[in-house]
């Protein structure tokens, strides 16, 4: 197990040098800069990336039949597999971040419960996303679509509510709704104000359910599977669906429909609806993630 760990980390040492890099980069901001809040927010974005980025890198063998069939005949069960691979990227994580805010002089320190809640989050949702799909494209895809989905369903419905049903236009979404959808955005904003007891234990939720997924996910994997990049059939399907409805809201949004007439509205997402599924299947027939 020690060299698979061992592995784990000199596979990721060129990652962990540019992610050190942009740290690095980042303090001097700091140092130089007169907008104190400024350098936090960039260093927190800088965390949330790579925290999507290295399990991808540490994890794209996952991507490989050939690759994979050889580290699954490792004499390690698949569970030691996900832990080993799983702390290797944690380690590279956390402590080039726990340098910085030394460096810092432990002002990021006056909220590590963010920082360290963020890291554990990301980290272990592109965990999860990895051993759903079986390339780097999907995987992208995928994370994409769980970070940002549930913002656009959210907003979409309580636009329609708002203007059809309650006849007011819709001024947008509140902070703490925001917190629920996309927790990026609370934690980075903590990294100043700081962060609720209650989303604290929201998101620690939100990091234990991710994780019990991911487990059991990678142990019931089938790297023969293959559904348009994804290795469960039915996940390939709600994810389409999903991609269909958010995408075509989203157009919608964009050609900024004047939602006095709710037929106007319709039509218009019906023709969002349609380009986008156009876009979708001609990604599938391509074989993209094959």
């Amino acid at each position: 197990m020690l060299s698979l760990f061992k592995n784990d980390l000199k596979q990721l040492k060129n990652y962990v040098v540019i992610y050190m890099g942009c740290l690095l980069l980042n303090f001097i901001i700091n140092v130089l800069s007169y907008h104190k809040d400024l350098p936090i927010f960039t260093f927190y974005f800088i965390v949330f990336v790579f925290s999507l980025i290295l399990p991808i890198i540490n994890l794209k063998y996952l991507f490989n039949t050939t690759r994979q069939t050889h580290f699954n005949s490792l004499p390690f069960s698949r569970i030691q597999s996900f832990l080993i691979h799983y702390l290797s990227g944690i380690v590279c994580l956390i402590i080039p971040a726990i340098l910085y805010c030394f460096l810092s002089q432990g002002i990021i320190l006056n909220n590590s419960i963010a920082l360290i809640l963020m890291i554990f989050m990301y980290y272990t949702l592109a965990n999860l996303t990895a051993y759903l799909t079986t390339s780097f494209f999907m995987n992208v895809v995928l994370q994409v679509v769980i970070i940002l989905a549930p913002l656009i369903f959210y907003y979409s419905l309580f636009a329609v509510y708002t203007t059809f049903i309650k006849g007011i236009i819709s001024s947008g979404l509140s902070l703490e709704v925001i917190s629920y959808l996309v927790p990026v955005i609370r934690l980075i904003i903590a990294s100043t104000v700081g962060l609720e007891w209650n989303f604290c234990l929201i998101y620690l939720g939100y990091i234990i359910i991710t994780l019990i997924l991911g487990l059991y996910v990678c142990k019931y994997r089938n790297c023969s599977n293959n559904y348009y990049g994804f290795t469960n059939k039915g996940m390939a399907q709600i994810i389409s669906i999903v991609i269909i409805i958010s995408g075509s809201w989203m157009l919608t949004s964009v050609l900024g429909v004047a939602s006095e007439l709710i037929r106007t509205f319709i039509m218009v997402n019906i023709i969002a609806t349609v380009i986008v599924t156009f876009i979708v299947q001609f990604i599938q027939y391509k074989k993209i993630g094959r």
